[in-house]
Formats: structure tokens, C-alpha cells, sequence
């Protein structure tokens, strides 16, 4: 995969227009505005209260960092066009597009292989580099399922642990294929919890993990 990205992938910046008014003097200030609010959140979290002279020094920093790139990015568009000429000058109507079409370069297969141009070859290229099948073992041990006294024994699942997981988890992910997210969990939980509670238990102690 490394050579490939090598020989396919240019090194350089995929948008030479990402941020091109981007300075120093926004890289440092970007840089204190992190450090006044780490400083502001460990202070929280270390006395369990808000300082008002650090968060006041946060807000204070935040502001003086967009008042630059504001400043900055006015600086630059006004510089270019002043420098505008005919020939480019038909090139501004297309800044507010927001737009941007980039040609994904073609995967190599390795030697003698075809290189991957469609989504679909791309995928299946992935797939099989990422994720190549399993080896054959050898000497293939075979598997024990029988009950021994040293067994280690089975802790249920409570209902403080289940209760955890679902509200510990981002409220507006949705991992699954259903699409629902962390805090639709959290809502069905105060309505149906028994049925979600009793639902997780079995699963776990039949060992059935569904991925729908």
C-alpha cells in the first residue's frame, strides 16, 4: 500500500487554495487559544469548579484568533484582487461554488495485475489487501468446549453496567446499519428498560453479538 500511495499520490497539498492566507502569527495564536482552554479544563477538572480569570482568558484568546484570520483572509483576497488582470479576474464568481471535483488517482494491484480504476475494483482491492483470508494451520489444535472445575465462572451482566454503556456512548453516532444514534438509545432506555436490559443479558450469556 506505501508504494502504491507513492507512485500514484503526489506529494503536495490535495487543494493549493485550502488556506492559502494561513501566517505564523495564526499558527501561534491558534496555538495559546489551545493552551488557555486546556489550562481552564484541567482546572475544572482537578478543583471540580470553573476559574473565571482563565475562562475569561480563553474566550479572550478565541476571539483575538478569529479576529486574525479574519484579518488575514481579508488581506489576502483584497491583494489578489487588486492584482486581478483579464485573465483571471473571470476566475472570482467561482469562489462562492464551494465545489471542488478531484480525480482519484487508479490503485496498483501489484506486478502484472491490472490497475483498479472503478469504485468497485477499488473496493475489492481494499478488501482483499486489508483484509486477506485466513492462514491454513498446520497442526490445527483442537478445540476443548467440555466444563472444567478451574473454569473461570460467568459473571452476569447488571443492569448498572448496561446502563453505562448505552449513556456513555456519543449521542449523535450512529454506528449501526439502522442508523440510530447513541441518544435514541438513551430515550428507548427510559421507556423500554426491562426489554433492553433482559434483550442484552441474554445475548451475552448465549454468546450472540447481532451486527443488524
Amino acid at each position: 500500500m506505501e508504494c502504491t500511495a507513492e507512485k500514484t499520490i503526489p506529494i503536495c497539498q490535495m487543494c493549493s487554495q485550502s488556506k492559502p492566507w494561513w501566517n505564523n502569527s495564526l499558527s501561534e495564536a491558534f496555538k495559546d487559544m489551545r493552551m488557555a482552554r486546556d489550562m481552564a479544563k484541567s482546572y475544572y477538572q482537578y478543583f471540580n469548579h470553573p476559574s473565571e480569570i482563565m475562562v475569561s482568558e480563553a474566550k479572550h484568546l478565541h476571539k483575538r484568533a478569529l479576529h486574525l484570520v479574519k484579518t488575514a483572509k481579508w488581506e489576502y483576497y483584497l491583494k489578489l484582487t487588486k492584482e486581478a488582470d483579464t485573465r483571471n479576474m473571470w476566475d472570482f464568481c467561482k469562489w462562492t461554488g464551494g465545489k471542488h471535483t478531484y480525480t482519484s488517482p487508479a490503485l496498483l494491484s501489484g506486478e502484472g495485475g491490472e490497475p483498479a480504476v472503478t469504485h468497485t475494483d477499488r473496493c475489492n482491492l481494499l478488501r482483499t489487501t486489508l483484509f486477506p483470508p485466513q492462514p491454513q494451520l498446520t497442526n490445527e489444535p483442537t478445540l476443548d468446549l467440555e466444563p472444567r472445575e478451574d473454569d473461570m465462572t460467568y459473571q452476569e451482566v447488571t443492569r448498572c453496567k448496561v446502563c453505562n454503556a448505552l449513556f456513555s456512548a456519543a449521542p449523535m453516532n450512529a454506528p449501526s446499519i439502522m442508523g440510530m444514534t447513541g441518544r435514541a438509545y438513551c430515550w428507548a432506555w427510559s421507556i423500554m428498560e426491562e426489554e433492553i436490559f433482559h434483550l442484552i443479558c441474554l445475548c451475552t450469556r448465549m454468546g450472540y453479538h447481532p451486527r443488524e
